[in-house]
């Protein structure tokens, strides 16, 4: 005999009406139980994803102006090594001056 079919057996052997009742109403308490979970998990997951959204879009917004301030160094170091090299090759000797006085920094990449 299956498992269902024996628990259906021992169900229907049980003749005391209290018995069927007492199950009754543990089966009506766990689906309440249930239920209260399953709507506690469906607001929780409405929640999460609306505040995924939303930073999703903060983080959106914050990504574009990291771009864009990388963007804008870019440009402007560029625009130093073009001045720096335009003075080099106009200024020869003061340049190396400057660079003795003022050596380069050495930065490491990480």
């Amino acid at each position: 005999m299956t498992a269902p079919a024996d628990w259906a057996e021992q169900i229907l052997s049980c003749k005391d009406d209290e018995n069927l009742t007492q199950i009754l109403s543990d089966q009506e308490e766990s689906i309440k139980i249930y239920k209260k979970a399953t709507d506690q998990l469906t607001a929780f997951n409405d929640f999460s994803t609306a505040r995924f959204t939303q930073i999703q879009r903060h983080l959106e917004t914050h990504t574009k102006l990291i771009k864009e301030i990388k963007n804008d160094l870019d440009a402007a170091f560029l625009k130093i090594r073009v001045l720096k090299q335009h003075c080099q090759e106009r200024h020869p000797a003061e340049h190396e001056k400057a660079l003795e006085r003022y050596p380069p920094r050495v930065v490491e990449d990480d």
